[in-house]
């Protein structure tokens, strides 16, 4: 209705301000401190693509707050959807892996509105971003977690490379580490139930490794990439 009040959030036009930052690096960009950590669940770490840090983080100190905000997975592949999770088995099992679509982030606006206590949120730096334009209360209640990003994608491309694999997943792993961990790779799990010549029962599955499959070319050099991520402003340097 052109109203406007979009384009006084958006972190795309809007760039918070970054207030206590002792340091500068031109990778890093402006922060406090840098570490490196990785979960020491062996069975987290292989199933999460940050190491198992969120979610042994989270599984540590949920109980400090309301709930947690974080994108979980759905019966449809392409339509994760954030939630507020309040225990660690129901986070632990939603939680989604690695994405590189597009996913609209004002329902964790409605979320937060919705329920007034205090809650870590999972996000993009550009999400993080124009959740904390958007009202200052609101970000008083937040403890947020920002994901590294390389850019996101449309659906429309998610569905063309389906085309191209002949498959309709119901479920995909961007980062499969089946062939390693350095090594990974795509793989799209169908719907549909084979029987094979021994009428074994098995699940169809497309493994393509990254360094040979036509998405993760595209991504890495960066061919249908967002315009707002090939300008992000926050891929480097988060929002403080």
């Amino acid at each position: 209705n052109n109203c406007g009040l979009c384009d006084t959030v958006c972190s795309h036009i809007k760039t918070p301000e970054i207030k206590s930052i002792l340091k500068n690096d031109d990778v890093f960009g402006r922060y406090l401190n840098v570490y490196s950590t990785y979960s020491k669940d062996t069975g987290i770490r292989y199933n999460a693509s940050t190491a198992g840090f969120i979610r042994s983080f989270v599984a540590e100190n949920i109980k400090r707050f309301d709930g947690v905000i974080s994108l979980t997975k759905t019966d449809d592949p392409l339509l994760p959807e954030f939630k507020l999770l309040t225990c660690v088995d129901e986070f632990l099992k939603c939680m989604t892996k690695s994405i590189y679509f597009a996913k609209e982030g004002s329902e964790i606006v409605k979320l937060l509105k919705e329920n007034k206590g205090k809650c870590i949120v999972i996000g993009l730096p550009c999400q993080i971003a124009t959740l904390k334009n958007i009202d200052s209360k609101i970000r008083k209640r937040i403890f947020t977690i920002e994901l590294f990003c390389g850019a996101v994608y449309s659906l429309n491309l998610m569905e063309k490379y389906f085309n191209l694999k002949n498959i309709s997943p119901s479920k995909i792993d961007f980062r499969d580490k089946e062939s390693g961990w350095h090594n990974f790779s795509l793989s799209l799990y169908d719907n549909e139930i084979l029987t094979d010549n021994n009428c074994t029962i098995s699940q169809k599955i497309i493994r393509t490794k990254a360094n040979d499959d036509e998405f993760y070319f595209a991504q890495r050099n960066k061919f249908c990439t967002l315009d707002a991520c090939l300008k992000c402003k926050y891929c480097y340097q988060g929002t403080g």
